[in-house]
C-alpha cells in the first residue's frame, strides 16, 4: 500500500491537459488518457471512465488500446 506521502507525490505530478495546453511530450515519455464514457441510449447507466497509456517513441505515439475488446463486447463502443 502507499503510503500518504507517496499519493501526495503521485497527485502532484499529474498533470491535466486539454487542447489549450502547452507542454512538449519528450521521447520515452507516458501518459494516460481517460475518456468518460456515457450511454446515449439509457442515461441511467453509470458513467465508465477507462485508461489509455500513450507513450512517446522518436517521432510517433504508441496506444495501448488492449481495453477496446472488453467495450467492444459490451456494445459501448462500435
Amino acid at each position: 500500500m502507499l503510503t500518504q506521502i507517496e499519493k501526495q507525490e503521485i497527485s502532484q505530478a499529474r498533470k491535466f491537459i486539454n487542447e489549450d495546453s502547452k507542454w512538449e511530450f519528450t521521447e520515452e515519455m507516458q501518459f494516460t488518457i481517460e475518456p468518460q464514457l456515457i450511454s446515449t441510449e439509457d442515461f441511467n447507466l453509470p458513467q465508465i471512465s477507462q485508461h489509455y497509456l500513450v507513450k512517446k517513441e522518436k517521432d510517433r505515439f504508441i496506444v495501448c488500446t488492449d481495453i477496446d475488446k472488453i467495450l467492444e463486447e459490451y456494445q459501448l463502443i462500435n
